[in-house]
């Protein structure tokens, strides 16, 4: 099984969506959320296990992963309070 990009779900079946070339499940929003995801866009996940997808903070990646400001903020955040 394989986990779709878009929501986080294992799924037995998955498309390649354009123009980002990414898996996505069957479910039509998880199709409609990836074809509009910008091409530098946050992987985070939120709480209920789907994509952040805002717009990543430009220039800059964290351990290879690039993240939208409110991401990288709580990030810093936590990495601080350690």
């Amino acid at each position: 099984m394989r986990r779709c990009y878009t929501c986080g779900r294992e799924a037995s079946r998955r498309l390649i969506v354009e123009p980002l070339m990414l898996p996505v499940c069957l479910e039509y929003a998880c199709k409609q959320k990836v074809a509009q995801l910008p091409r530098h866009h946050c992987s985070a996940r939120l709480l209920d296990g789907r994509i952040c997808g805002a717009n990543a903070a430009p220039d800059i990646e964290t351990e290879g992963r690039e993240l939208c400001v409110e991401h990288l903020q709580s990030l810093w955040g936590r990495n601080s309070a350690a």
